[in-house]
């Protein structure tokens, strides 16, 4: 495979062309020390040589001190303010729902017996108020700034700040994907609009509300002591990944700017007729008592105006030509993002809020208070304004301080790939958190760059000249018209120029770990100019802010930086992971440590899982297992424990569960029984008729099986099933039965009445007076064949009972018929008959739930073993086809796909999953995933390296999730109290009943366990040094 070529950035777009030897930079400060020096020559007759050093010498000594970054050496004589807030009354515009904010000006107030300048925050921000447009069946949130420009504040701009979420674009692409996503981007960025800019914001930070959120509710629903251990273990886990920094919550907001200029006398009105007759009008609008109305609908029409230009305009740019999934933020969402910058307490209803929709146009308040003063004042007794030093600034309610990094001009992107996650890479692979990237754009004057690149052209051809005039070569004179021409080319082709500001803020606990922090990420970006901002931070921290007018990197010196347009789009922090579903089964990117949830608990969904062995595939099953149980939603599972006990994965799992009340049961087929022809519950259930003939037809199934057995006879079979047919639904209306039926369900399990409920051995004493009866009442047309089956259903049926495997499924039920949890562990398989009657015997249990409730599971472990019996195949096969109509999710695990893919019904099992997951495989499985399921070969190679294999010191196993096309790498982080009691081999099994074995609160002894067996993994310790009295001491 070639190498992907890089893709270099033109360093020359942008600059100015130089005067000589002279930086162009330079120039203004020259011109300025020079005028200074004439105007005291001129008043103190100087010499020439006087002038002349009065004149060079500053020059001089100024161009040394600060080079080609004039901005770093000015940047010195700005001293940090201090801010403070003012309660600021909103007062209301004369003829205009708009409410207005008067400036207040610094002020010197008496603090601790000394007088101290401060500067009202509010000041510095340029808020008039939040919006909200409900048109074409669209939120549209935005915020309204305000400007004055002109001579004593004549005339007026107002800007509409509209904001998006977006999901971004997936950090796992190809080459390929990669180009297209920049020639969509380049695209979008010659659209942008002239004056306008667009701001992208990637938040990251390390938080865990929202999984304790979830978590709380689900623990507030149980009321078993075990399952409440779990949750709050995972509660605990969750807690230690956010401690650790590992679980970084990710955020991608873009904000677009429409701008509009209102004066008392336009522009355009250059000539006195025109003056007069607005003059007139204006007269006339005010004699009339029509001004208050005239600016009303002036105000809505231009409110009307930005949604259809500003918002639908860059909703499109975003959605049609950028290709990204987008979302307008409401008002509330604005709001509720803004104020949680200074505060941790939830936003208290906007103040003051302007709404447009079809009724026109009006403004809601909530509060006298404006809403730049609400947005910075205090809580809880603590000021929220910022404190500003030089190169941070402090944030009090979040106790943390923020330094800025400002991003330069990359020599190359290493490709396309590397193009699109210039960003991404850093700061995911070196887990970076609490950090936010912004970038800022803003198209450029294409006329004036391409006069700026004519000009270096000219100036570095001269220098190239005379060099070889002097018998040398200029190799960087050489270099800058080669870049010059090509920037020119780029331009000449449609290429824009775009002005780009961005930056990364991280926010530390102290400056200190701000400086190491920014060191460290100094170092990721060495191929770029990056550098920290020691200085005006608290200007570029109001420039970041989405209501503050400025640009980031604009004032007070211009330090933004000039790309081309398919250049630009290596500076938009646009990587990040998809997330999955909203909630459920969680794990973290490895890259970033993203949050990304499978949920089959609320989404119906199938899931694939496959891993080699100890890859982790059980502790995940047993997750998913816990989770629809602890939702209320009936699990049956396949496992294939030990032939020596009968244990598993799950066994002391249901154990415990069932010791504590739980309704679990852990059906091992070698010494309990599952009724094949039990009944469902049907009495509070709608479609009670159709669900009935449902498992009807399933009992006629599975005795058909069973008489059938390995025999491959068409003619036969159809004969036993018309006869099965017939006969069992005779059966189920026999009065007696039907009776028998209602009576153990309405008694329950374990009475009486539940002992007498019909079995196997009643429908064949049934069977052999009904089959009997039907052949003499038919005896003139009854084939041979018929009276064969006949025979050989009462023959086998016989056989078939009063085996073992009779015992297993011709006895009523030894566990209860509504149970939560219900394991059958597949043990004594001896032949395919007695694995396809025990597997029609589990699916007969996992029916009856699915027909009971709106939503069950369907968990099959160690596939490759089971699989390997046509008949569970066929019916995991027919689970996946259909059981979504019922309601079922089907869950299977195996070691490959091709053990799957080969069974009776591989093909029907593979192509209606719907996510797969695949963990630490062996390298001779990498083959069947690529040629089965068309995976791509570079991504799963990944998932056979020793990298992937689980990691004993983190407790985490690794994972690839594919779903819609989509590769995610994630890791997965059982809670402690999952991994002790998953914890399966001879030894971890000894160390658990040696510990819980010490305690007589079975939740004390999972809980101790599952300390002494998390530490000893993460030790790396052997299982025989776990032993009760190490907790004991550990706590004292």
């Amino acid at each position: 495979m070639q190498s992907p070529k890089p893709r270099a950035v033109n360093r020359l777009v942008g600059k100015q062309p130089s005067i000589g030897y002279l930086p162009a930079n330079q120039l203004p400060f020259w011109v300025g020390f020079i005028l200074v020096a004439t105007l005291l020559w001129q008043l103190f007759t100087l010499t020439l040589a006087q002038f002349l050093l009065l004149a060079f010498l500053p020059c001089i000594v100024f161009w040394s001190l600060t080079g080609q970054k004039e901005w770093k050496f000015l940047e010195k004589f700005h001293a940090p303010r201090r801010w403070g807030i003012a309660k600021v009354r909103c007062q209301w515009r004369q003829h205009s729902p708009l409410p207005h904010r008067p400036k207040l000006g610094k002020r010197r107030v008496k603090h601790s017996g000394k007088t101290q300048l401060f500067h009202p925050l509010e000041d510095a921000l340029h808020l008039v108020c939040y919006g909200q447009i409900n048109l074409q069946n669209l939120q549209v949130g935005f915020e309204l700034l305000e400007r004055r420009k002109g001579k004593q504040g004549s005339g007026q701009e107002f800007r509409f700040v509209f904001a998006f979420q977006t999901t971004g674009i997936h950090a796992t692409l190809s080459e390929a994907q990669a180009e297209a996503i920049l020639q969509r981007l380049e695209t979008a960025l010659k659209e942008l609009p002239p004056g306008e800019r667009l701001t992208f914001e990637y938040c990251s930070f390390a938080d865990d509300r929202d999984r304790q959120t979830e978590l709380d509710s689900l623990l507030h629903t149980q009321s078993n002591h075990l399952a409440e251990l779990l949750v709050f273990s995972q509660k605990v886990r969750s807690r230690e990944l956010y401690q650790r920094g590992l679980r970084q919550v990710k955020r991608i907001r873009i904000l677009g700017t429409y701008t509009v200029t209102t004066t008392q006398q336009s522009q355009n009105d250059r000539d006195l007729t025109t003056k007069l007759l607005r003059s007139l009008a204006n007269f006339t609008e005010w004699f009339a008592g029509e001004k208050e109305q005239a600016d009303a609908a002036r105000l809505q029409k231009t409110v009307h105006l930005a949604f259809t230009e500003g918002f639908l305009r860059l909703e499109s740019i975003l959605t049609t030509l950028m290709g990204l999934n987008v979302e307008p933020l409401t008002a509330e969402e604005l709001w509720t993002a803004d104020y949680a910058e200074l505060h941790t307490q939830a936003a208290p209803p906007i103040p003051q809020l302007l709404i447009l929709d079809e009724k026109g146009l009006r403004c809601e308040v909530t509060s006298e208070v404006h809403a730049t003063s609400i947005l910075l004042r205090g809580e809880r007794g603590e000021s929220s304004v910022p404190i500003a030093a030089r190169d941070w600034i402090y944030i009090p309610r979040k106790r943390k301080y923020a330094g800025f990094m400002q991003l330069g001009k990359p020599s190359a992107f290493p490709s396309a790939r590397g193009q699109v996650r210039y960003l991404w890479e850093p700061i995911a692979r070196n887990r970076l958190r609490d950090l936010k990237v912004v970038t800022e754009l803003s198209t450029s004057n294409r006329g004036l760059q391409k006069f700026n690149l004519e000009r270096l052209t000219r100036n570095s051809k001269e220098l190239s000249m005379r060099a070889l005039g002097g018998r040398t070569v200029d190799v960087a004179s050489d270099m800058k018209v080669n870049e010059a021409i090509s920037a020119r080319q780029a331009l000449e082709r449609g290429s824009m120029v775009v002005t780009v500001a961005s930056g990364i803020w991280l926010y530390r606990n102290n400056p200190a770990a701000l400086e190491q922090d920014f060191s460290y990420l100094t170092d990721c970006f060495a191929t770029s100019d990056s550098e920290r901002a020691y200085e005006i931070t608290e200007n570029l921290w109001l420039q970041s802010l989405p209501y503050v007018w400025d640009g980031l990197l604009t004032k007070p010196y211009d330090r933004q930086d000039y790309y081309l347009s398919d250049e630009a789009s290596g500076l938009l922090p646009l990587v990040a992971p998809q997330t999955g579903d909203p909630r459920g089964l969680e794990f973290l990117t490895l890259e970033g440590g993203t949050p990304v949830h499978i949920d089959p608990f609320t989404i119906l969904m199938h899931l694939a899982f496959y891993a080699t062995t100890r890859g982790g595939k059980s502790v995940l099953l047993a997750e998913l297992m816990m989770g629809f149980y602890l939702r209320g939603i009936p699990v049956v599972g396949f496992d294939f424990p030990r032939p020596t006990d009968g244990t598993s994965s799950f066994s002391d799992l249901t154990a415990i569960l069932q010791r504590l009340g739980a309704k679990v049961a852990y059906n091992d087929t070698g010494t309990c029984a599952n009724n094949l022809i039990e009944m469902p519950d049907l009495r509070n259930v709608p479609n009670a008729k159709e669900r009935q003939d449902a498992i009807v037809d399933f009992q006629i199934d599975a005795i058909v099986v069973i008489v059938m057995g390995d025999t491959d006879d068409s003619f036969m079979e159809k004969s036993v099933r018309t006869l099965v047919a017939q006969s069992l639904q005779d059966f189920h209306t026999i009065p007696e039965i039907k009776t028998r039926y209602d009576n153990a369900i309405a008694a329950g399990f374990g009475t009486a009445a539940w002992e007498e409920t019909p079995t196997l051995w009643d429908y064949l004493d049934f069977a052999n007076d009904w089959l009997k009866a039907h052949l003499q009442q038919n005896e003139l047309t009854v084939s041979t064949v018929i009276r064969e089956a006949a025979g050989q259903i009462l023959e086998q049926l016989r056989g078939c009972l009063k085996s073992g495997l009779g015992r297993a499924i011709a006895r009523p039920s030894s566990f209860q018929s509504d149970v939560s949890l219900l394991i059958f562990a597949l043990r004594g398989l001896r032949s395919r008959q007695d694995a396809a009657v025990l597997a029609l015997s589990g699916y007969s249990a996992l029916l009856r739930r699915a027909l009971e409730s709106p939503a069950s599971a369907f968990i099959i472990d160690e596939s490759p073993i089971l699989f390997e019996f046509p008949a569970i195949a066929r019916i995991v096969g027919q689970l996946c086809a259909n059981g979504l109509k019922w309601g079922v999710r089907t869950i299977i695990s195996a070691q490959t796909v091709s053990t799957i893919y080969q069974s009776a019904a591989g093909k029907q099992i593979v192509e209606t999953i719907t996510t797969t997951l695949i963990g630490y495989i062996k390298p001779s499985a990498v083959d069947s995933f690529v040629d089965l399921l068309g995976y791509d070969r570079e991504v799963i190679a990944q998932c056979a390296t020793s990298s992937f294999e689980p990691s004993s010191r983190e407790l985490r196993s690794h994972w690839i999730i594919c779903k819609d096309g989509i590769y995610t790498e994630v890791g997965f982080y059982p809670s402690a109290v999952l991994l002790a009691l998953t914890a399966n081999n001879m030894e971890e099994q000894e160390a658990r009943s040696r510990v819980m074995e010490s305690y007589n609160d079975l939740c004390d002894g999972v809980a101790a366990f599952s300390q002494l067996y998390t530490a000893a993994r993460r030790k790396g310790l052997p299982m025989n040094e776990i032993q009760p009295q190490l907790l004991l001491t550990g706590t004292d």
